[in-house]
């Protein structure tokens, strides 16, 4: 005899589920290519209210400085069933190079939440492989090599590079290929003692984020590096 009203209670569970007022967003992930020379793009995030009561932003963010969310309407937070609007996502490129994801949060006055992304791309003109190189302390002071590519579809050249620890890092460049292909050895002094350097490279680019990259180099104790450098990550992040 209770089978009727379980049944009842579930389908009432299930239509104020359906009917719970909430946002739909055409996309939440947004690819954006930049130019060389932007400074600012943008990802539009298009949504519609699919329920059939007032859905209300509670509030939102963008923890990242360097992205800035702003709503259609002039802020509007209420939309009626049926209503559309855009989330505008507002990315500084700043000296962000590759591929970077920054993260939107929506959250909802009925407790829903949203994350929308915006996964820019800035083009790297020259790139460093590694990104960083390592030693371990008291290790052996062998040479280790970044390999440089600069992009093949902007004339470019190597102007020069200056470093901050040359006295325990010494450097030398190779040409591989002059305008295409380099080597950047280093070759540490000693291991005896904890170091870190940074090296710049100077090119000719004629935009102005692009006529500096940097690489590093370190000599630390084994795992420190990594532990810091996930820090370092999260912090800048915004996480």
């Amino acid at each position: 005899m209770k089978l009727p009203f379980i049944s009842a209670l579930l389908i009432w569970g299930a239509s104020t589920l359906i009917s719970q007022a909430d946002l739909v967003f055409e996309e939440t992930v947004i690819e954006v290519l930049a130019a060389p020379d932007d400074d600012l793009v943008t990802a539009d995030f298009i949504f519609k209210n699919t329920g059939e009561e007032l859905a209300k932003i509670d509030r939102y963010d963008a923890p990242c400085s360097c992205l800035e969310a702003q709503i259609s309407g002039g802020g509007k937070l209420g939309w009626q069933p049926g209503e559309s609007g855009t989330v505008k996502g507002l990315f500084k490129v700043g000296n962000f190079r590759g591929t970077v994801d920054k993260n939107i949060s929506i959250l909802m006055k009925n407790g829903k939440s949203h994350t929308l992304t915006v996964r820019m791309t800035m083009p790297e003109l020259l790139k460093i492989e590694p990104k960083t190189l390592k030693w371990e302390e008291n290790g052996e002071a062998d040479k280790k090599t970044f390999e440089i590519t600069l992009d093949s579809e902007h004339s470019l050249s190597i102007l020069g590079i200056t470093a901050t620890n040359a006295k325990k890092f010494p450097y030398e460049l190779e040409t591989v290929e002059e305008g295409k292909k380099y080597r950047l050895h280093v070759t540490p002094t000693a291991t005896d003692s904890r170091g870190f350097g940074l090296l710049r490279i100077k090119t000719d680019s004629e935009y102005k984020k692009h006529q500096s990259y940097q690489a590093y180099v370190v000599v630390s104790k084994a795992g420190a590096y990594e532990k810091t450098a996930a820090g370092a990550s999260e912090k800048k992040a915004g996480k």
